[in-house]
């Protein structure tokens, strides 16, 4: 029975084969993109899920509020870790990392090699994190000081084959400092999806032979933010119990000093799985993904999964009265309800399966560029958990595209059908619009959706930042030699001039308190803050607006800074240049004055999420405090200038590696990566909603036209024109249209404006966006209907009557 029943499902594929390759490539396109939608949220989701206990593992973060201003950060002092882990008996163990730098270079005895980022790091890690070894012991990799954990790749780079245990390095600080370390092992890489990557992990003992205020304790070091702190709790603890101990926790140790400076710390626990979507929003330590984009592609992945089963739905029924006679024949042989119903679901699913077989195929010729465009490694491998997805994918498709259609087959009386008598009814027609209007109404939203998201990426990509970016290249600063560097490249009229800096904008700043003279300790107002140099001015073409920038001939610059429009404002100042402001030090214990010489206009540093903060810019105390070269180019000539920074780099600097070069129009471009993969991600479930409609109203109005055509043709006997008939059969769609444009209009006019929320600076949802978004389904749908309409408006009347 089952093999009669798949050979009369491939005869009636066969028999139809236009109707069952419009329903087999929207099949394939949904499915693919369905598939696709399910792959990136699988890769997205799946973050740090190579650590064996880590539904145990917790990350603290937390909120500081001082000066009426909320920062949130996935760091803390370093003097936690061991207080929490000595007072809470739900802690099992507990590591710290602290960020020495992003990009790392290594001095050899004979060579630099650069690697990426490098931790101070407790001995501890390799209890909490699954980091396996490939060299050395675990449990004395990180005990003594001045030694360090090389990952795998970084090991190979500099040492090649051979077993790099023991061997000396040299840590290139980029601060005028270097770090001579012992290798004491070597780590496997750590996957793509891991939320943390390194290539050095260095003792945290080493800290205190540095002097870099550890160990520290909760008296002088209770407030300074530097470390990630992770914990992992003993089975059977609860995560919320600890969670709801932590204020305890704060009031007990740094109560009274919170309230001196007015502020106030609220730390929480974050599940490690968690850090890569969920954590955005932090000052540091922020994921690189974004749940929400995560919620979106869920989304498009039920949209166009459902736009290619209604597609099904509508054919299939459209045709339903095709089949009549073989449905009243099998019944008049004692065929049941049920077996009818099984056939047809059985051809939805065998078509659904060959759909799925097409789909794999693009899918695997699309996902190299894919991956590129999404900067994923989203892959399609047939694992036990992929095949199971692959199988629930299309028993879903199965069953939604099939179910109906079956009943409505199976449904037909044998004594109506073999009468002739007519059998169709208004249910299923209803139901056929109804499925029309939600495929124009999807697409009208993801339409509005992609150009409102464009337009606001648009916007916050020219607003003006308050600073030059273009022409503007970004070099690591090395430990010495900067002047000779900066001198020999200014001889060349490519290179305008160079500065130095701290912070580079596109980073996390970090916050400091300042109060002027006089007012009471606790009323500290939160300021960004950054040192840079005697040019840096001019390499961003900061505006002056009131007093002077500095000057390499004011030895007293020494003590002074310049603040921001916003910074002047909030303090209430009148007359701010000679105001001096006060701050506390690291360690908290005294306060750094400083006299405000200038005032330079407002300017962005982070996303235009965010709004401008009170800021300082400070001249570094000593050359180790800079950690770029900031260069203003010629950017007409671009490839001539960074071949000059080049040569002059490996003039001064033989015995170190090739510069990397980056250009602050790229950092502040990488602030909104998750919002342009948003763009794409709707740019290309518009795209392919738009396709699968388009494919169902091709077959679908070929029906729509046969089932009309003696009617087309008693019109045109009776005088109608072409153009008459062709206004009657584009009436229909036509309404479809507007219906689901006016359905569609308050959906996403209210998903645009959360998503707008987010910014700082944004534009407001554009009326004619909504009006553009119509017509172009409007004219879509035309077009797609215009070839049958003109053609049966066109045909001889005669004809069609006679047949």
């Amino acid at each position: 029975m089952i093999r009669n029943y798949i050979t009369t499902a491939i005869r009636n594929l066969l028999k139809h084969k236009g109707y069952s390759l419009v329903n087999v490539i929207g099949l394939t396109l949904g499915l693919a993109g369905c598939i696709l939608m399910l792959l990136y949220i699988r890769y997205e989701t799946s973050y740090d899920d190579y650590n064996l206990k880590q539904d145990r593992m917790y990350r603290i973060e937390g909120s500081i509020f001082f000066g009426g201003t909320e920062n949130k950060t996935g760091t803390t002092p370093s003097a936690w870790g061991p207080v929490l882990l000595a007072d809470y008996p739900s802690i099992e163990n507990l590591t710290r990392l602290r960020p020495l730098s992003e990009q790392q270079l290594v001095q050899l005895e004979n060579r630099s090699v650069r690697g990426k980022a490098s931790f101070f790091a407790d001995s501890t890690l390799f209890d909490v994190f699954t980091v396996p070894l490939a060299r050395g012991t675990p449990a004395t990799a990180l005990t003594r000081p001045h030694t360090v954990v090389l990952s795998e790749s970084i090991a190979n780079a500099c040492f090649g084959e051979t077993d790099p245990t023991g061997s000396p390095i040299t840590l290139d600080l980029g601060k005028g400092n270097t770090l001579p370390l012992t290798v004491s092992g070597v780590v496997y890489d750590l996957p793509e999806n891991s939320h943390v990557h390194f290539d050095f992990l260095i003792s945290y003992v080493t800290l205190e032979s540095l002097g870099w205020g550890e160990p520290a304790n909760m008296q002088d070091q209770g407030l300074n933010y530097t470390v990630y702190t992770y914990l992992l709790l003993r089975e059977g603890y609860s995560a919320l119990e600890l969670d709801e101990q932590l204020p305890d926790f704060i009031e007990r140790y740094l109560g009274d000093r919170l309230r001196a400076f007015g502020a106030e710390a609220n730390p929480y626990l974050r599940p490690v799985g968690e850090i890569h979507l969920y954590t955005y929003d932090l000052m540091q330590g922020g994921g690189t993904g974004d749940i929400r984009t995560v919620y979106v592609a869920f989304l498009l992945a039920t949209f166009i999964l459902v736009l290619a089963c209604a597609n099904f739905v509508n054919l299939t029924t459209a045709r339903s009265m095709s089949r009549a006679s073989e449905v009243g024949m099998r019944k008049v042989l004692g065929g049941t309800r049920a077996q009818a119903m099984l056939q047809y679901m059985g051809e939805s699913v065998l078509l659904t399966l060959f759909a799925l077989g097409l789909s794999i195929v693009l899918l695997q010729a699309l996902l190299p560029s894919i991956n590129n465009l999404f900067n994923q490694n989203i892959i399609l491998e047939f694992t036990t958990d992929t095949m199971l997805m692959l199988a629930g994918v299309v028993l879903l498709v199965g069953m939604l595209a099939g179910t109906y259609p079956a009943f409505v087959i199976s449904s037909f009386l044998p004594t109506a059908v073999l009468r002739g008598s007519s059998i169709s009814g208004t249910t299923g027609a209803i139901f056929r619009r109804i499925l029309i209007v939600f495929q124009f109404t999807v697409s009208v939203v993801l339409i509005i959706g992609t150009w409102t998201i464009s337009d606001q990426l648009d916007y916050i990509m020219s607003e003006d930042l308050g600073f030059e970016q273009g022409g503007v290249v970004i070099i690591d600063l090395p430990e010495r030699g900067y002047e000779v560097f900066r001198n020999n490249s200014l001889r060349h009229p490519e290179i305008l001039t160079m500065g130095r800096s701290s912070t580079i904008f596109g980073e996390a700043f970090s916050i400091g308190g300042v109060k002027l003279e006089g007012a009471p300790d606790n009323q500290l107002t939160p300021f960004q803050r950054f040192s840079a140099d005697y040019e840096f001015s001019d390499v961003l073409g900061l505006e002056l607006v009131e007093g002077r920038f500095y000057a390499r001939e004011k030895s007293t610059d020494a003590d002074a800074c310049l603040i921001n429009e916003t910074a002047v404002r909030v303090l209430g100042l009148q007359d701010p240049v000679g105001t001096e402001l006060l701050g506390p030090d690291k360690l908290d214990k005294e306060w750094v004055r400083c006299e405000v010489i200038g005032v330079v206009r407002d300017f962005n540093v982070e996303s235009l999420r965010q709004g401008i903060h009170p800021m300082r810019i400070a001249l570094a105390q000593y050359g180790g405090q800079y950690g770029s070269i900031v260069v203003k180019i010629d950017s007409g000539n671009e490839a001539n200038a960074l071949r000059i920074l080049r040569d002059q780099w490996n003039h001064v600097y033989p015995d170190l590696p090739e510069p990397e070069f980056a250009l602050l129009e790229d950092k502040v471009a990488g602030l909104y990566v998750d919002d342009h993969i948003l763009r794409t991600v709707f740019t290309a479930g518009s795209t392919v909603s738009i396709l699968i409609a388009c494919l169902g109203l091709l077959g679908l109005s070929a029906f729509m036209v046969q089932r009309r055509i003696r009617e087309i043709g008693v019109r045109k006997v009776m005088g109608a024109t072409v153009g008459q008939v062709v206004v009657l059969l584009y009436r229909e769609f036509t309404l479809y249209v507007l219906i689901a444009w006016v359905v569609g209009i308050p959906l996403i006019y209210y998903m645009a404006d959360v998503w707008l929320r987010d910014f700082a600076y944004r534009i407001e949802p554009n009326p004619l966006t909504f009006i553009f978004a119509g017509i172009v389904v409007m004219l879509v749908t035309w077009f797609t209907v215009g070839f049958q309409t003109v053609k049966a408006a066109e045909t001889n009347p005669v004809e069609v009557l006679r047949g």
